[in-house]
Order: C-alpha cells, then sequence, then structure tokens
C-alpha cells in the first residue's frame, strides 16, 4: 500500500501548492506537506538556476513565478539537473512572452546546449588533422539561433547588447577541461559540421575547412 501511494504522493509534493482536497494527501499533516512543497520546488529552482545562471538572471524577479508555473505542470521524471533544464526549456518554448526578452529562449537553448557539452565530454587528447575518414565528435553541440546572445555571457554584459542576428554555434565538451569550448561558426562551416553525422572520407571533403574543425576538436579523424 505504501508504495503504491509514493508515485502520486511524489506528484502532489512538487506542486508548489498541494491541494488539502487531493485524495492521495489524506491523512497528511497539511502545515508539513506545504513545507514539503515549498523545499521542493525550491530545490528544483535551484537546479535550473544552476544550469541556466544566465536565463535564470533574465528572468529576474519573474524567476520565481515562472518557474512556480514550471513545476506544477511538469512533475519530475527524473531528477538529474540535465533532465529538469530540458524541461524547463521547452516549458519556455510554450509559454507567450508576456514581455519577457525575445531572446530569453535562444539563451537558455544555448545554456542547454552547453550543458549537454559539458556531459558528453570524454578524455580523449586533442585531435590531430589526419586520417583517411572524419565525423562530428559526439561531444560536439551543434546550435543555430536567431539572436546573436553570446555577448549576455561577457562579464557584465547588459541585456541591451543583444542584436537580432543568425548565431551558428558549436559547444565542445571534453573532460580535461572545466568547461566547453564554444566555436561561432560561419553558416557554411557549421553547415559542414552538422553534416557529418557519420564517418565520410576525407578526400570528398574541403580540406581547410576539415582541418580547422579537427584542431578545434568539433570533428574528430581516424
Amino acid at each position: 500500500m505504501i508504495a503504491l501511494r509514493q508515485a502520486p504522493l511524489a506528484r502532489a509534493v512538487t506542486r508548489p501548492w498541494p491541494s488539502g482536497d487531493d485524495p492521495v494527501l489524506a491523512g497528511f499533516d497539511p502545515a508539513g506537506l506545504a513545507l514539503l512543497a515549498r523545499l521542493t520546488v525550491a530545490k528544483r529552482l535551484e537546479k535550473i538556476a544552476l544550469a541556466l545562471p544566465v536565463t535564470a538572471r533574465l528572468l529576474g524577479l519573474r524567476f520565481e513565478d515562472v518557474g512556480s508555473a514550471f513545476v506544477a505542470a511538469s512533475p519530475p521524471a527524473d531528477p538529474t539537473r540535465l533532465a529538469g533544464a530540458t524541461a524547463f526549456v521547452a516549458f519556455l518554448a510554450a509559454m507567450p512572452e508576456n514581455g519577457l526578452p525575445p531572446w530569453l529562449l535562444d539563451t537558455a537553448e544555448f545554456e542547454l546546449a552547453f550543458l549537454l557539452a559539458r556531459l558528453q565530454g570524454d578524455d580523449r587528447p586533442a585531435p590531430t588533422p589526419s586520417g583517411t575518414a572524419v565525423r562530428r565528435r559526439p561531444a560536439t553541440v551543434l546550435r543555430a539561433f536567431d539572436w546573436d546572445v553570446l555577448p549576455l555571457f561577457g562579464a557584465g554584459a547588459p541585456p541591451g547588447s543583444v542584436e537580432r542576428a543568425p548565431l551558428f554555434v558549436a559547444s565542445v565538451g571534453n573532460a580535461r577541461e572545466a568547461t566547453p569550448r564554444v566555436y561561432a561558426l560561419v553558416p557554411e562551416v557549421f553547415a559542414l559540421a552538422a553534416s557529418l553525422d557519420d564517418w565520410q572520407p576525407v578526400e570528398t571533403l574541403p580540406t581547410a575547412r576539415v582541418e580547422a574543425l579537427v584542431r578545434r576538436g568539433i570533428l574528430e579523424v581516424r
């Protein structure tokens, strides 16, 4: 009986304001449940803020309201930071702007790609541009944006420094380094990297571009 109630109880207490009329909560102390709910919500929002700090800063005072709406709509299926951040970005994508910065979603997706690259990073040594076949490294995350959000990630960058301009980014994770490397690419080079999901013969590709991408760790050779 206890096991049968654990999952619905967990969903109930992860709502910002658990309802006393919920039959799942019958027999539990309302004040204790309310405290548990507040602590659980605060913990989820803390994880999101750690994973998406610039996004949280852009939301400012609205972060708690938006975050609480997200928690109410999205019971936690996976406790990892990546899962929570991914779900939050999807929630932002479905939200109306309502006065929020139009580049907020691009900022969140930029940070999510950065987090994904960091988690996928391996400890292989830096590649060298030699070999007969090439592909994109698994730890490379490519994203294209409508807004140039890169200035937001500089020290003390003001939100007004964002311009509506296409941005093509490769985030490259490596376990030997504390943080992924981020490269802004021209559209042609981005398209080349995006096309190399699997091994392709080096001789069929533009040599200079391939060598530059390999040196940056975006591609790997064999």
